[in-house]
C-alpha cells in the first residue's frame, strides 16, 4: 500500500516544497491530502520565495484570503473573507509593512472599522462604526500613538465626548 500511494504521489506531483519554483498547491490535511483535493492555498515561488498572488481556502472550499508578494514580502492589496464569503478585512501592504488605508466589515458586509498605516503604524485617522452604520468613535493616530482629538458618539451618531491626546498620552 506504502509503495501504491508513493507512486500516486509522483503522478499527481501537485504540492510541491517551498524551494521549488513555479506553481505551488497545497492541500488541507487528510488521510492521503492529494487525492482529496481539498485545496488549502495556492501561489507561485520564484527563486525560493513567495511571489505574485496567494489565495488560501477554507476546507469548504471558500477563499479565506488573498495576499500579493514579491520576493517574499507582503506587497501590494490583501483581503480576508468570512467562511461564507463576505468580505472581513482589506488593506495594503508595501515591502512587508501595512501602508495605506485598511477596512474591517461585518459578516453582513458593514464598514466596521477604517484606519491608516504608515511605515507598519497606525498614522492617520481611524473611524469605528457601530453595526447600525452610525459612527462610534474617530481620532487620529501618529507613528502608532493616539494623537489629537477622540471624538466618542452614542448610538444614534451623537457626539458624546473628546479626549484629547499627545503621543499616546491622555491630556484631558
Amino acid at each position: 500500500m506504502k509503495m501504491i500511494i508513493e507512486l500516486l504521489k509522483h503522478l499527481f506531483k501537485e504540492d510541491y516544497s517551498q524551494t521549488s519554483d513555479g506553481l505551488v498547491k497545497k492541500y488541507h490535511k487528510g488521510i492521503i491530502p492529494f487525492l482529496t483535493k481539498k485545496l488549502s492555498s495556492i501561489g507561485y515561488i520564484k527563486k525560493g520565495q513567495m511571489d505574485g498572488l496567494w489565495t488560501t481556502y477554507y476546507e469548504s472550499g471558500g477563499i479565506k484570503k488573498k495576499e500579493n508578494f514579491v520576493n517574499g514580502q507582503l506587497n501590494g492589496q490583501w483581503e480576508n473573507y468570512f467562511e461564507n464569503g463576505q468580505l472581513s478585512k482589506k488593506g495594503i501592504y508595501q515591502n512587508g509593512e501595512k501602508n495605506g488605508f485598511e477596512e474591517w466589515f461585518s459578516i453582513n458586509g458593514k464598514l466596521l472599522e477604517k484606519f491608516h498605516f504608515k511605515d507598519g503604524k497606525q498614522d492617520g485617522l481611524f473611524e469605528v462604526y457601530r453595526e447600525n452604520g452610525h459612527l462610534y468613535s474617530r481620532g487620529t493616530y501618529k507613528n502608532g500613538n493616539l494623537e489629537g482629538i477622540h471624538e466618542w458618539y452614542d448610538k444614534e451618531g451623537i457626539l458624546e465626548k473628546t479626549t484629547t491626546y499627545k503621543n499616546g498620552e491622555t491630556v484631558k
